[in-house]
């Protein structure tokens, strides 16, 4: 994700803040950690309003007199960092879908950002993610999104949505394994090898899982 100079200006302008130092006095401290020629007070203004970024070295040194990571001076709090990058990953995810669809409307809804963004946060905290792990950052806001979008939150709502949708999923499984179902078939016709009797079992437990799943959901 893209470090933005005004958003690290004003963490940067916070721990300052926070030590009670002018500017004249920050820039002595990092010269000093720094054991440099003196930073003059100018430098400090030009960080805070965003207009460069301190090289490296006096970020290391800004991150050590604040006790943060370099990660958290240049995006934040990891729960700060998390919110906006599944604002970044969703704005990519919809960019290409219809504004009408059932899948945009949604993620454009205001309320329900909300909860999503507070399911992925404590996912990402539970998971001990940082900042530099984008991979494994992009899979898991891929697979809460499609949770959520199926309505499988940890409530009891979302116990019975799971549970309703892995079954349709494993029926939908089932009947790929036994059954031929290449266009242009009037007939249900089976793989070589496939017990018709064995299928007919096994769709007959799951339907009626599905149904009972069903039942239960339309009474909550």
């Amino acid at each position: 994700m893209d470090i933005n100079p005004n958003d690290v200006g004003d963490r940067i302008r916070q721990i300052r803040r926070n030590k009670g130092m002018s500017m004249t006095e920050f820039a002595n401290l990092i010269g000093q950690v720094e054991k440099t020629s003196k930073i003059q007070s100018g430098t400090i203004s030009n960080w805070e309003t965003g207009k460069n970024l301190p090289n490296n070295k006096r970020l290391s040194i800004i991150s050590g007199i604040a006790g943060i990571s370099v990660d958290e001076l240049l995006y934040g709090d990891i729960r700060e960092y998390a919110a906006t990058f599944l604002d970044t990953f969703i704005e990519d995810l919809i960019k290409d879908e219809d504004p009408d669809s059932f899948v945009t409307l949604l993620l454009k809804d205001l309320s329900q950002l909300k909860e999503l963004k507070f399911q992925f946060i404590t996912l990402v905290k539970e998971h001990g993610l940082s900042h530099s792990e984008i991979e494994a950052m992009k899979k898991l806001a891929n697979e809460t999104i499609f949770r959520f979008l199926r309505g499988e939150d940890d409530s009891n709502k979302g116990a019975i949505n799971i549970t309703y949708n892995t079954l349709k999923d494993l029926l939908s499984t089932v009947d790929n394994m036994f059954l031929d179902l290449k266009a242009g078939h009037d007939v249900t016709v089976y793989k070589d090898g496939m017990d018709a009797t064995l299928h007919d079992k096994l769709t007959d437990i799951l339907t009626e899982a599905i149904n009972k799943t069903d039942n239960i959901k339309n009474n909550q």
